[in-house]
């Protein structure tokens, strides 16, 4: 074999490692695209106003204390106005003072789901619901 035949031959692995590489960050490239904007809607934007911005879930709690009662304290963001806010069926009084809505039930341990819905102000349609889990105190 001449120095040229293995020169081409040389070349020829190259482009097809090269190739091989190409492909291989393409694919990388693609799935990491899907996973980022495949929860999103292309025509109304990554950053439109959801569900998810009506309570706010760093704030909102669920917790028992040593007596078994259950306290839900659901906060709302700022700006958004609501008309009623429920914990599995039990309507939460809203506290001016500390500006939440808050509830006391019993019959809840540790790790049980309680559901809590937001219906909007002024209708009967359901903004928001989510799920709070019960922790210890």
């Amino acid at each position: 074999m001449s120095r040229l035949e293995r020169a081409r031959n040389e070349k020829q692995k190259g482009k097809k490692k090269s190739g091989i590489a190409v492909g291989i960050v393409l694919a990388v490239v693609i799935i990491g695209g899907l996973v980022v904007f495949g929860g999103t809607d292309l025509f109304t934007g990554a950053f439109e106003k959801n569900e998810a911005d009506y309570i706010d879930l760093e704030q909102s709690r669920a917790f028992i204390d040593i007596f078994d009662l259950t306290y839900v304290r659901v906060y709302i963001n700022e700006g958004a106005e609501v008309e009623e806010v429920t914990a599995d069926g039990n309507r939460l009084e809203y506290n001016t003072e500390d500006e939440r809505w808050e509830v006391t039930m019993s019959g809840y341990s540790t790790g049980d789901e309680v559901l809590v819905t937001v219906v909007e102000k002024g209708g009967e349609e359901i903004l928001q619901e989510t799920v709070l889990v019960v922790e210890e105190l």
